[in-house]
């Protein structure tokens, strides 16, 4: 068979070479849907098809030979029940890279495969984009899709660097159904200080296309100890943990400590795990605790240089061997900032600028905006908006805000500053150019966004997003910053109760949406929803159903529009 690239209005020089390893029909049903996820997380990608496609305008005419496939960064595979069922060349394919090594990235595309897929034989791990959203204690599609990427495709090793900045590892052994205990534990460990930098290891973080027993057994013998998890689930026969995990931890003497979450029969427990002495309530730290110094007594958990503040908080911000936790990341960062480490400026100022985690919301986006779509009654849509309400304030996320963005550019420009040397000028001076332009840019919006346009600069940058989406210019970068300073402005003034404002400003970041609606995000329905809460709080019902109407419209157009976060 020939393979060709396939042109997806991307950069088709980029450096990651994946091979979309798929059966025709699967090609034309998935192909869009699964590099519109890709790109969300990475924009270096050139991908490769089988020659089987028949929309030739989009494939560029360079062929590449078969021994080259093993050449690629990762093979990505829709799994479909004809994909499993019969015998294709693309089944072949992913089993001989999986022979030879190369990344595999497994896409369960159909519900209720898992036990076929199960019998390929050789226990590949995969992702399921049918996942049960509503489980709040696994860790999303999206976050999942984002981690693997950066593992398998980033230039620089960054999770590797942040995986080797972490100087211990617990690997946390646990049923499933008791993922929420399993949450709760981890929180409680990395709440102390002392064990902020102390990674634990679970099944949440293991990588599509391996074989995921493999991988669990090299977790067990890299990690210094085995917290196990006890419930009563955990004396069910036949699970995971008792029947493998726990065997392996002995086998390779690992010390295990036994946590129990939830009341459990000691007897039934020693039978069924021989070699369990002492239990831990986890309603009694301390203990834990006492055991946790001697596991680090030979370590250095501490995090006192900035390159170790800013990978920590990376680890928190992106869920690398850590529960995410924005807080603790912003947190880290800020500290490893003000320690003076570059990465952790940029980082900061990008985080302020966009936001960030938003991503693993747009299912709960979707569901409440259809939600409305159906509703027919004023008491169904009343009810849809509380529970929007209720979803708002679960939200883990950080909120873009400019401001703190040109705090953190005016630092970062005064850092650079003093750094400058005979050696580094003509680098530091461009880097300092670079900021500069952003922050400038933050700070017009911000100028605009009060009303100041007698500042040149705001008028001319005003000028220039208005100009350039009229001529469709590429100007989501202008268009969504411009966005989002009326958001964020919007945000403000209802906090302080100045609601005709937070309407008008509301109401401005729509129309800028509407300018440009190929650049819509998952976010923007929250917007729609959010001004049509603000307009029936002045009673303004016809505004807000206006609003609801549009949300429906955006949440209908998602099969045909490009989406980012």
């Amino acid at each position: 068979m020939k393979y060709k690239k396939y042109d997806t209005a991307q950069n088709l020089n980029g450096s990651n070479h994946v091979y979309f390893c798929s059966m025709k029909n699967d090609l034309d049903r998935y192909f869009d849907t699964v590099i519109e996820d890709l790109f969300m997380y990475h924009k270096d990608i050139v991908f490769w098809v089988p020659d089987y496609s028949e929309d030739e305008d989009r494939i560029v005419r360079e062929t590449l030979d078969p021994d080259d496939l093993l050449n690629m960064k990762m093979f990505v595979v829709p799994v479909t029940a004809e994909f499993l069922n019969t015998d294709n060349a693309a089944k072949r394919e992913m089993l001989y890279a999986a022979d030879n090594g190369v990344p595999i990235l497994p896409l369960m595309m159909e519900p209720g495969l898992d036990e076929v897929f199960s019998k390929l034989g050789k226990n590949i791990h995969y992702f399921d984009k049918q996942h049960n959203k509503s489980d709040k204690t696994q860790l999303s599609y999206e976050e999942k899709l984002r981690l693997f990427l950066d593992k398998t495709l980033s230039h620089d090793g960054f999770v590797k660097r942040v995986i080797d900045a972490l100087p211990a590892c617990l690997f946390l052994s646990y049923r499933k159904k008791d993922r929420k205990c399993a949450n709760a534990l981890m929180k409680l460990i990395h709440s102390n200080e002392k064990y902020r930098s102390l990674s634990l290891w679970y099944d949440e973080f293991l990588d599509a296309g391996r074989d995921y027993a493999e991988e669990i057994s090299q977790a067990i013998a890299e990690s210094n100890a085995v917290l196990l998890m006890v419930t009563p689930n955990l004396l069910e026969k036949g699970n995971y943990v008792m029947e493998t995990e726990y065997p392996d931890a002995v086998r390779q003497n690992k010390r295990i400590i036994a946590v129990e979450a939830i009341d459990t029969d000691r007897e039934q427990l020693a039978e069924a795990f021989p070699g369990i002495s002492d239990v831990i309530p986890v309603s009694k730290p301390d203990a834990l605790f006492r055991i946790l110094d001697e596991l680090s007594a030979a370590e250095d958990l501490s995090f006192e240089t900035a390159e170790k503040q800013y990978l920590l908080g990376c680890a928190y911000l992106y869920g690398i061997r850590m529960e995410i936790d924005y807080r603790q990341g912003e947190d880290l960062l800020i500290r490893a900032a003000e320690n003076g480490c570059p990465e952790a400026y940029e980082k900061l100022i990008r985080i302020y600028t966009v936001g960030m985690g938003l991503e693993k919301y747009q299912k709960e986006l979707y569901n409440i905006t259809a939600s409305l779509a159906n509703a027919g009654s004023p008491e169904e849509k009343n009810k849809c908006m509380q529970e929007f309400e209720v979803f708002k304030a679960e939200m883990n996320h950080i909120q873009p805000d400019l401001k703190k963005g040109i705090q953190w550019s005016d630092r970062y420009i005064a850092y650079l500053r003093d750094s400058v040397s005979d050696e580094n000028e003509r680098i530091i001076n461009s880097k300092i150019e670079e900021v500069t332009n952003e922050r400038n840019r933050m700070n017009a919006v911000i100028n605009i966004n009060n009303g100041m346009n007698n500042s040149d600069f705001a008028e001319k940058v005003h000028n220039e997003v208005t100009n350039s989406i009229i001529q469709n210019h590429d100007t989501e970068g202008l268009s969504r910053l411009l966005a989002e300073a009326y958001s964020a402005n919007s945000n403000e003034c209802e906090k302080r109760g100045r609601i005709d404002e937070a309407i008008m400003y509301a109401r401005k970041y729509i129309k800028v949406l509407e300018m440009e609606p190929e650049h819509y995000r998952i976010r923007d329905i929250y917007e729609y929803i959010r001004l049509a809460k603000l307009l029936e709080s002045i009673d303004d019902w016809s505004a807000a159903e206006k609003c609801i109407d549009d949300a429906i419209d955006v949440y209908n157009s998602f099969g045909s529009i490009t989406f980012s976060m």
